[in-house]
Formats: C-alpha cells, sequence, structure tokens
C-alpha cells in the first residue's frame, strides 16, 4: 500500500533541480497529472448518464456501451498508470483516454442527430482536449478525427441541418474546433518557448553553479598552493589535480632566465613510463629563447596559450618541436604561459603519450585560469625562498649579537672571575707545597714508627689509625674555631699539662682539626713517647686535610669554568631543548658570585619547577642581564629577590619568574625607552644598550613577554612564559 502511494505521490510530485531533458519528456510529464484526474473522472462521472440514455433512445439500447467502454478506458489508463512504467506513458495514456473520449462523444452527438444535450457533451470534450497537454499534432488528431466519426454518424442517422437548433449546435461546434485548433498551437506555442526558456535558465544556472563550484576548488587550491613553500611539492600537486581533472599524461615546466634569454627544463613529470633516454632529455632541455625554438617562443612572444592537435607533422616545422613531438610520440599539446605583471617568467605544456589531447575550449580556459594561480605559486615560493634565505641572514645577524652580547658581558666580570679563580688557584698551590713538606717529613715518621712495631701494642694502634682518618672536615667560622681552641687548652691544663706545653700542644691538634680530648687522643697523650706518636698524628691528618683543599678548591675552579663555559656558548641547533629553571639560575649565580659577595644578598622562592622545551641558552642570557643590571644599579650593595613559579591557564602550563631589587630604580621618562636597542643610561664603555632589547627579543621568540614597575627603592621586572611540553592533566 505504501508503495502504491509512494507511485501516486511521484506524478505530482514537483521535482526540484533540473526539468526533463526533451519538451516531449516535459509534455508526458505533465500529461501523466491529467490522466490521473481524467481516468478517475471517466470511471464514475458517466454512471448518472446511461439511465439518461435508455430513457431517451430506448429503440438504441447498444448507446450505454459507449458509456461502459469509456469507463473502461478510464480503469485501464488508471491500472497503467499507478502499477506500470514504460516511456511516453502520459502521453499514450493520455491520447487513448482523449481520442475515446472526444470521438465517443463525436458519435454519440451524430447518433442523436444533433441533440442539444449530445452536442453540448461534444464540444465540452474538444474543450477539455484543448487544455490537456498534449503534443500539438496528437490534439489535431484526435479533434479531426472527432469531426470524421461525427460526419459519419450524421449522414448515416440524416441529421437535419434545416433545423435552426441544429444548426445551431452544428455551427457552434464548428466555431468551437476552429478556436480549438488556434488554441491548441497558440498554447503549444507558449508551452514549448516556456520549456526551453526554462531549460535555457536552468542551463544557465548550471553552467554557473558549475563555475562557482570549479572557482571555489580553484582558489582553495590556489590558496593551499600559496601557502606551500617547496615548489616541488606546488607541481606534485598541480599535476596531481590536471591528472585527474583533465586526463592528461605530462606536465613540463620551464623557466625562462633571469636574462630573458633561454628556456631552460624544471621539471617534467608523468604518469607513463618512457625511455630513460626521452626522460633524460626533457630534464635537461636548454635552449636559446629565439624564434626557431618554435612554438614555445610564439607562446612566449605572444603571451598567449599554443593548443594544437592535428597534422603535426606539417604544422611543426622548427627543429625543437619536432625533437620534442618526436621524443614524446607527441600528437597535441597545450602551451600555457605563465605570467606575472604580464611578464612571462615560464612555460607550462599538457600532453598524453602516444595519444591526442582533447581540450575544448571551456577546459583550455580553465586551465589557463589555473596556471595564473601555478605562476602565483611558483613567485611565491621565489619569494619565499629569498625571505627565507633573508631570515636566516638576519637570524645569524641576531645570534651574532646575543654572543657579542653575551661576551660583553663575560668582559665586564673577566676581573672578578680571574679573582675567583685565582683564589682557588693559589690554595691549591699551598695545599699543594705544604702537603710536599708534610709527605716527606711523614716518611721519616712513619719510618721511624716502623721500628717500634713490635714493641706497640694493638690498643694504642687502633688509636693512631683512628685518629688519622677520624673526619677532620669541620665546617667552623673563625670565631668559632679559636673559641674552641681556647677550650681544648683549658682541657690539657685540666688534664695536668703545662701551660706551654698545653698550648703547644693545643695548636697542633686544633691545626688539624682535632677540638676535643676523646679517649683515643688521651690515651695516646699518655703513653711514654706520646711526642712522636703525637706527631705522626697531626702530619698524617695534615695530608689528608691539604689534599681536601686541594680537592675543594679544585671544585670550585671547575664550577667556574663549568658556568663560563655554560653561558658563552652558542646554540648551534636552533631548536628547543628540555631546560631546568634552577640549572640556569644557579649557573648565573655562579658567575657573577664574585660580585654578589661584595654586598648582595640573595633571596630566592622557587616552586618546583618541571623541565621544559627552551632555547635554553638563550634564557640563561635573560636572567644574566636581568640580574647583572640589577647589582649594577645597587653598585653591588644591596637585596636581590628572585622568584619563580608556575601557573595553568586554558590548558597550557606558564613560568613566571620574578626579579626585584632595591637599588634606585628607573626614571619614568625612561621607563618606555629601555627595551630599546642601543638606549642605555650607562656611561661610555660600560654598556651596550642591547642588553633588555636582546632579553625582550629572547621572551617574544618564546612567545611570552616582560612586564616591567619601577620606582626609587624597588624595581621589578616579571616575564612569562609559556612551557611547552607540559601538559596538564585532566
Amino acid at each position: 500500500m505504501k508503495k502504491l502511494w509512494n507511485r501516486i505521490s511521484s506524478i505530482f510530485k514537483e521535482e526540484l533541480g533540473e526539468k526533463p531533458s526533451t519538451y516531449l519528456l516535459e509534455l508526458d510529464k505533465n500529461c501523466a497529472r491529467f490522466v490521473f484526474v481524467l481516468s478517475l473522472l471517466a470511471i464514475v462521472i458517466w454512471l448518472r448518464y446511461i439511465e439518461i440514455d435508455k430513457s431517451i433512445y430506448p429503440n438504441l439500447p447498444w448507446m450505454i456501451y459507449f458509456r461502459y467502454g469509456l469507463i473502461a478506458v478510464g480503469l485501464f489508463c488508471f491500472t497503467n498508470l499507478v502499477l506500470f512504467r514504460f516511456k511516453y506513458q502520459g502521453i499514450i495514456l493520455m491520447s487513448l483516454l482523449a481520442c475515446y473520449y472526444i470521438v465517443s462523444a463525436a458519435i454519440l452527438a451524430g447518433i442523436t442527430t444533433g441533440r442539444s444535450i449530445y452536442f453540448s457533451g461534444y464540444i465540452v470534450s474538444i474543450l477539455v482536449v484543448l487544455f490537456t497537454p498534449l503534443p500539438r499534432r496528437i490534439s489535431y488528431f484526435v479533434m479531426y478525427l472527432s469531426i470524421i466519426a461525427f460526419g459519419i454518424m450524421a449522414s448515416i442517422y440524416k441529421i437535419d441541418l434545416k433545423d435552426k437548433e441544429t444548426a445551431f449546435m452544428v455551427s457552434l461546434c464548428i466555431n468551437v474546433i476552429i478556436l480549438s485548433s488556434v488554441f491548441v498551437y497558440i498554447l503549444d506555442r507558449t508551452r514549448r518557448r516556456s520549456y526551453f526558456k526554462s531549460k535555457e535558465i536552468e542551463n544557465r544556472i548550471k553552467e554557473i553553479e558549475y563555475q562557482k563550484k570549479e572557482i571555489e576548488t580553484l582558489n582553495e587550491f590556489a590558496k593551499s598552493l600559496n601557502e606551500e613553500q617547496d615548489i616541488d611539492r606546488v607541481l606534485s600537486q598541480v599535476f596531481s589535480y590536471i591528472r585527474n581533472t583533465y586526463e592528461i599524461d605530462y606536465v613540463w615546466l620551464k623557466m625562462i632566465s633571469e636574462e630573458k634569454d633561454r628556456i631552460i627544463s624544471y621539471k617534467f613529470v608523468s604518469t607513463v613510463d618512457i625511455p630513460e633516454v626521452s626522460r633524460e632529455f626533457m630534464n635537461h632541455f636548454n635552449v636559446p629563447l629565439v624564434p626557431e625554438t618554435g612554438t614555445f617562443y610564439l607562446s612566449y612572444k605572444r603571451k598567449k596559450s599554443f593548443y594544437l592537435n592535428r597534422n603535426l607533422s606539417k604544422l611543426l616545422i622548427a627543429d625543437t618541436d619536432r625533437q620534442i613531438a618526436e621524443t614524446l610520440k607527441l600528437q597535441g599539446f597545450l602551451i600555457v604561459p605563465l605570467m606575472i605583471k604580464n611578464e612571462v617568467i615560464a612555460l607550462i605544456s599538457f600532453t598524453n603519450f602516444q595519444s591526442n589531447i582533447h581540450l575544448n575550449a571551456q577546459k583550455r580556459k580553465e586551465i589557463e585560469r589555473f596556471c595564473q594561480q601555478i605562476a602565483g605559486a611558483l613567485n611565491t615560493s621565489k619569494i619565499l625562498h629569498e625571505l627565507s634565505r633573508s631570515l636566516s641572514s638576519l637570524k645569524e645577524s641576531q645570534s651574532q649579537l646575543i654572543q657579542s652580547e653575551k661576551l660583553a658581558g663575560l668582559g665586564q666580570i673577566v676581573a672578578n672571575v680571574a679573582h675567583e679563580i685565582n683564589t682557588p688557584l693559589g690554595a691549591i698551590k699551598a695545599s699543594s707545597s705544604t702537603l710536599q713538606s708534610s709527605w716527606q717529613s711523614f716518611l721519616l715518621s712513619l719510618h721511624k714508627q716502623f721500628k717500634k712495631i713490635p714493641e706497640l701494642d694493638s690498643e694504642l694502634l687502633e688509636s693512631i689509625y683512628d685518629l688519622v682518618l677520624e673526619n677532620n672536615k669541620i665546617s667552623i667560622t673563625t670565631k668559632e674555631a679559636r673559641t674552641k681552641k681556647k677550650e681544648l687548652k683549658e682541657a690539657l691544663v685540666n688534664k695536668g699539662f703545662s701551660q706551654d706545653l698545653a698550648s703547644s700542644i693545643g695548636e697542633d691538634l686544633a691545626e688539624v682539626g682535632i677540638f676535643f680530648l676523646n679517649e683515643k687522643v688521651m690515651f695516646v697523650l699518655n703513653h711514654p713517647e706520646w711526642k712522636d706518636y703525637l706527631e705522626f698524628i697531626i702530619l698524617a691528618r695534615g695530608i689528608l686535610r691539604n689534599n681536601e683543599n686541594v680537592i675543594t678548591a679544585a671544585d670550585k675552579t671547575a664550577r667556574i669554568v663549568t658556568a663560563l663555559k655554560t653561558f658563552s656558548q652558542k646554540d648551534n641547533l636552533g631548536t628547543k631543548t628540555s631546560y631546568h629553571f634552577q640549572e640556569g639560575i644557579e649557573t648565573i649565580l655562579t658567575i657573577y658570585s664574585s660580585l654578589i659577595k661584595l654586598g648582595v644578598e640573595i633571596d630566592e622562592d622557587f616552586e618546583e619547577i618541571p623541565e621544559f622545551l627552551a632555547y635554553g641558552e638563550e634564557l640563561n642570557q635573560v636572567w644574566s642581564n636581568l640580574i647583572h643590571n640589577s647589582i649594577q644599579a645597587m653598585n653591588s650593595n644591596g637585596k636581590i629577590f628572585i622568584q619563580a613559579r608556575k601557573f595553568e591557564d586554558k590548558g597550557n602550563y606558564f613560568l613566571q619568574v620574578k626579579f626585584q631589587d632595591n637599588g634606585p630604580g628607573i626614571a619614568k621618562e625612561n621607563i618606555d625607552k629601555i627595551f630599546n636597542a642601543f638606549f642605555t643610561t650607562k656611561s661610555s664603555g660600560e654598556g651596550s644598550g642591547l642588553g633588555l632589547h636582546i632579553t625582550k627579543q629572547i621572551i617574544e621568540k618564546h612567545n611570552g613577554f616582560i612586564d616591567v614597575q619601577s620606582v626609587p627603592g624597588n624595581t621589578e621586572f616579571v616575564i612569562t612564559i609559556p612551557m611547552e611540553g607540559i601538559s596538564v592533566p585532566k
């Protein structure tokens, strides 16, 4: 039932989109709608006329069969329309229904010898046929057939034309037929013109939509080409698009030399296999731009496309053209000049292998428009390449500038660093000299003690061994050492040693880091030969202590050298690497330790900052510039507060670092200038005016920003940068 309903609905459904492909199909579509309505009327409308026919013409009982026939024809047409589908179904069924309807009405009018009730039915049938969308010739055929039928029946049943009513009805019928013939012609012409006008509009709309779609596709593709910097990838995209759209085997791009005197092959792309010799010829194509070059020269000179797809052997007379045609087995080709500002910069050829190339005017126009986009892509790629080289040069200059600023900063602190290195080196030298002297004395004492080994008891050996190896690295101030030495001497006096002896022993013990009289010390001092054993212990501990001094001084020197090396090294990779903030800050503080200890207090407040991706050496340059500026502003006398924390915003982590000092501050009139290149308030030779300028550039390179606030006694720089490579847990 649902299928039947869908079939009926489809008859009256107004289809959106294009109209039927021919005028006849348009009429067929409309006739189907008329058949549906008229066939239903034919089934039911004549039932009441059967009784009228019987009462008026009882002597002609066979008249009612015309009524039954019309019902049968209506039922037949309706059933076929609903249940079946065949070509020109609407026109055929409408013709059958109209023909039976009007001819039967004409026969009845003739049989009844022009009776007005039947003649009116005949005229109505003519008018009905008039407004059905039947083809004009079928309408004429049906009407004229009905006239013939009427005439035959009228002559058989001897119609009385002298009767005024009959004569009037016949005259009226003739007028209706004449007018109907005229109106059928007018309606058919109107329908035909309307159809073709609608079809023309429809085709125009389709053409506009096609062009719009093509332009949109072209613009999207052109956009992707213009955004692409790699010309090889541009050509790959171009060829893929052209191959799929226009079924072309070869795309050959040839550049015009900068001197405008040669044509040089740039890229030859093919989807079919060709001999290697032919491919080599195309890839190494390089000819003068002269008339003898042939079609390439013509296309270049005229700045127009050149299309040829027949009679190549007769039309190609230039040696270059003939050589290319023979190499690629050409039967047709299209050459399009690529122009920028009305100047040809390249030529691009399209052709097929061993087959002709068929491109109508519309397709050639599309390819030409597309090629202009290729020209734009080529020009963009060339400009981007030049910009890339300029940018690389600028980056190299910037890198050299940053490196120069680093070296300038190092030059400002080199004297203090030299002092810092000389101090541990002096300690190393002194400890080495003492170590050498102590070692010689130790060897003599050891030789002396070895002679007494059989006489020593195990407890004494254990005490000496423990005292020699006991930790003598006690971190105490000089003041605390004097206090403990005084207490040690008093303890020795209390143990019965004389004042002079207690002072001598106390000095020796304190010198090697022994400040307490424990059981082991007293066991040795109570031995009859305590002086020899005490000398042995002091020499051994002195060697160990001097060795520890050497190690400590060497470590300090290594830290300073490492910090200087880390700070001054150049980042040659130009890529972000894992960066540890605390290590970076400590490196800078180590470098400036000689200036800091003159009177600068450093207060740190660091959160646990995870490693993140950054240009580490450049960030160290930022910390160095800000710390050094603060030290200089305070004349190495003040307080620097450094705070670091991380925070989350919109699904990303950020690092915020605050540098605050209690120096004199920045003048209001200078606060907006401090990040300008070469702006400085320092004396000549003290600053380049690039420190803060480079600092801001580095921060912006990390997609961050820097803020500054300053009043006398409080200057604050706040740096905020994204922590790349750190994901926020969901």
